[in-house]
């Protein structure tokens, strides 16, 4: 600490003052004492060649104003900004030394001290809703009394009024939530449509933005429970519920169904064992029909069976027992059908060549 010598001169007449240059005077002594003597200190400079006032450690930096903190950690604050005492001497900024950053929130009432927004009218109209954390121009801009939201990026969860607990990042995503709780949003217009929906999982460019149904582009406001994954994943309806849809453009199928790829699919790979709950069906299409089996070299069996290839007539004989009685002829039937019959049924359906 250098000592300032002053030379003051009458009221309005000249004097001089000695120290070191940039640096700025001060009173030293104890807080609230009263001194007689300036004093200076190289954390504190003003450079007035280019206007720039200096606190810490910082004088050899570029800015306006520049802060330092005395070290890299959490033990050291670089710049502190509190309330009035009257209203409770409550911390709203704190810059450390080694650049992390705690912030919060005020406005009316105490309970919104858990609310950090960061951003041109970033939960601007939050009265009573608590513990939100809003980054980006607009973020959560209409929030009352939401609680527990987190929106980043532009415009992101803007309309939400008293929903909650919404994780929402990418620009505009979840944009028209209001009151819809629990939804998860992640992309450019992610969840864009959702209003009063819940629980929802919206992951990539405008999933589950929009539904299937009505006019092109309208929106999927009410989805529940259903999730989308992949660019521009569709609602079947407005209100679906327990949907799941996956993959680039691929459409719902409407509530309590999953569809995984879209139309330009061609095959899909899964390993391991397909397990099927037991009362639930293999339902297939009535219009151009499936196959099992796509070509005779493949192989199927069933029933624990060693599977095999099409069987021709080139397949061994199995062995013949002729019991007692009438003998069979090409026109016996059994269970109603000639032995031709089910032949050619067999054959039709691909089980024999």
């Amino acid at each position: 600490m250098a000592s300032i010598t002053t030379f003051f001169g009458t009221q309005g007449g000249g004097g001089s003052v000695s120290g070191t240059a940039t640096r700025v005077a001060f009173f030293g002594g104890t807080p609230g004492s009263p001194s007689t003597t300036l004093d200076d200190s190289a954390n504190l400079q003003w450079d007035d060649t280019n206007g720039r006032l200096s606190v810490g450690d910082a004088a050899s930096v570029p800015g306006t104003l520049t802060i330092a903190a005395a070290g890299a950690s959490d033990a050291t604050i670089a710049l502190e900004v509190r309330t009035d005492s009257s209203y409770g001497n409550l911390l709203l900024f704190r810059l450390y030394g080694n650049g992390r950053i705690d912030s919060r929130m005020l406005s009316s009432s105490e309970a919104l001290t858990n609310n950090i927004a960061i951003g041109l009218g970033a939960g601007s109209a939050i009265t009573t809703g608590d513990s939100n954390v809003l980054y980006g121009p607009s973020a959560g801009q209409s929030i009352t009394s939401g609680s527990n939201n987190t929106a980043i990026g532009p415009n992101v969860g803007r309309s939400i009024i008293d929903g909650g607990n919404n994780t929402l990042v990418g620009r505009t995503a979840g944009d028209n939530i209001t009151s819809g709780l629990d939804n998860i949003a992640v992309g450019r217009e992610a969840g864009n449509g959702t209003t009063s929906g819940s629980l929802n999982i919206s992951v990539g460019f405008q999933a589950g933005k929009e539904r299937q149904t009505g006019s092109p582009g309208s929106r999927n406001t009410g989805s529940t429970s259903s999730i989308y994954i992949g660019n521009e994943t569709k609602a079947l309806n407005a209100t679906d519920t327990n949907s799941i849809v996956i993959g680039n453009g691929a459409l719902s199928s409407g509530s309590n169904t999953t569809v995984i790829g879209n139309s330009s699919t061609t095959n899909a790979y899964i390993n391991g064992n397909i397990n099927i709950f037991d009362g639930k069906n293999i339902v297939l299409g009535s219009t151009t029909g499936t196959q099992i089996g796509t070509a005779t070299t493949q192989k199927l069996a069933f029933y624990g069976d060693t599977p095999i290839v099409q069987p021709t007539t080139a397949v061994a004989s199995a062995t013949a027992v002729h019991g007692s009685g009438q003998a069979v002829k090409d026109d016996s039937t059994f269970g109603g059908y000639t032995i031709g019959q089910i032949v050619t049924a067999l054959q039709t359906l691909g089980l024999l060549a």
